[in-house]
């Protein structure tokens, strides 16, 4: 799983002023509706996923290109796609509910909610794991990515990947001190997955189908196999890649449409203002955007993670949360300012989709007045 996080290389052009009259939000529309179709064709990308947010409303759920090259079925608000790492955030609802349900503590070593598979201790005692640290990312342990497996073919137990008897990735171990750092890992989002399975009495999917996806309103959207309708995928020579099941589901294997992911934008400023507690409160909002430790990456600086998001309070005031993804024919990317009930979602069925993104990313950021997290 390849992370695509570019470092801003210059300021972005800014808009006079941010988006707050109808009219603005139609220019926007109809800037993206110009411009997506036509940089799917420069990429050579299929299709993409595009919502949006303004305010608390939804102004835009739209597909674009064809879900499947072969067939030519359209690319619909309504199709499904893999979101990758993306997937984390969305996961995050559910290890935070969790927490408010008394299952999963934030605070508790992980080694205490867990049996079928336990972290042995390695550069430092496994007690020091904590949810928290997994969830942000400084538990200390390693595995940056989970496998994939074929959906057409057995797939191994959690245990199994856990264990690194399946998939190449190598064991879930503690290689640095947990909280010294920020260090990446899709591994320790896996064992989050096991722990949520043991405390919750349910697969990882039901739990989170029944307490966060349908609360939500996310009904299209699903951590399982990917179903019929589903968008293919296509690598950088635009062949088509496999179906592909991620035992890790909770770090990359979400399957969510634009109609559904313009409903978790909304539920971010809803949550945030109070006005919606379904699943999760502003307080473990709060909990997602307080930063954990700054992010290390080669040419990156300034950006920080909290809990599955990243985290970002820019210079004018305004709070981003965000995170960016990409497996196998997909790249996804998020972003969304709960204080104002804005957001973008965009995702595309191809390994050549990162312009399309980046590209949106500027438009969108345009038309509030300029403006991007350190990392998009």
């Amino acid at each position: 799983m390849r992370l695509h996080l570019l470092a801003l290389a210059a300021a972005i052009a800014a808009a006079p002023r941010p988006l707050d009259a109808q009219t603005d939000v139609r220019a926007l529309v109809a800037r993206l509706d110009s411009a997506v179709p036509a940089l799917l064709r420069e990429s050579h990308s299929p299709g993409a996923a595009v919502a949006v947010v303004e305010g608390g409303r939804i102004v835009l759920e739209r597909g674009y290109g064809v879900a499947n090259v072969a067939t030519g079925a359209p690319f619909t608000s309504h199709t499904p796609l893999n979101v990758a790492s993306v997937s984390k955030a969305v996961s995050a609802w559910g290890f935070l509910r969790l927490a408010r349900e008394g299952r999963m503590p934030l605070d508790t070593p992980v080694n205490a909610l867990v049996r079928r598979w336990r972290l042995p201790d390695g550069a430092a005692p496994a007690r020091e794991v904590t949810v928290r640290r997994l969830l942000g990312h400084t538990g200390g342990v390693g595995v940056p990515s989970v496998p994939w497996f074929r959906a057409d073919s057995a797939v191994p137990s959690l245990e199994d990947v856990l264990e690194g008897r399946a998939g190449g990735r190598g064991p879930v171990r503690v290689e640095t001190a947990p909280g010294s750092g920020w260090r990446y890992s899709g591994g320790g989002y896996t064992l989050l997955q096991l722990a949520a399975e043991e405390t919750s009495g349910v697969e990882f999917e039901a739990y989170m189908r029944e307490r966060v996806l349908r609360p939500l309103g996310m009904k299209e959207s699903g951590f399982g196999i990917p179903g019929r309708g589903a968008a293919t995928g296509y690598d950088e020579g635009g062949q088509p890649v496999p179906a592909y099941r991620y035992v890790g589901a909770a770090a990359g294997g979400l399957m969510a449409s634009a109609h559904d992911f313009a409903r978790l934008l909304r539920t971010y400023g809803r949550a945030w203002s109070g006005a919606d507690r379904r699943v999760l409160s502003r307080t473990e909002l709060e909990e997602m955007a307080r930063p954990m430790a700054p992010v290390v990456l080669e040419g990156v600086s300034g950006a920080f993670y909290g809990l599955g998001h990243g985290t970002h309070r820019a210079p004018d005031g305004r709070l981003y949360l965000y995170h960016s993804g990409g497996n196998p024919g997909f790249r996804a990317y998020f972003l969304v300012a709960p204080e104002r009930g804005d957001g973008v979602f965009i995702a595309v069925s191809s390994d050549n989709g990162v312009p399309v993104i980046t590209r949106v990313l500027q438009l969108w950021s345009e038309a509030h007045g300029g403006g991007l997290p350190p990392l998009y």
